[in-house]
């Protein structure tokens, strides 16, 4: 997910975005909202949400998330249980 996709996504959603920045290692973006919580979402498509609403944004994300690359038989957000996408 972009820098312009995943601002679109949050702002859709209701949520409020404080900074988004490139990550350090140059590997993704780091969104931190202004009720705290903190979006590390990598280039190779995995997401880390972290703080308040973090299901809330977990399930905003999945819903945003680009259909499965072939051979790939789920997807796996970060601290959250597996996104079957095969069924």
């Amino acid at each position: 997910m972009d820098r312009d996709d995943l601002t679109a996504t949050l702002t859709a959603a209701g949520f409020v975005i404080r900074q988004i920045i490139r990550m350090g290692d140059d590997d993704g973006w780091r969104a931190m909202l202004m009720n705290g919580a903190v979006i590390h979402c990598f280039d190779d498509g995995r997401c880390i949400v972290h703080g308040p609403s973090a299901s809330l944004l977990r399930t905003v994300l999945r819903a945003k998330s680009p259909l499965k690359p072939a051979g790939v038989e789920t997807l796996q957000f970060t601290g959250s249980p597996r996104l079957e996408t095969s069924r």
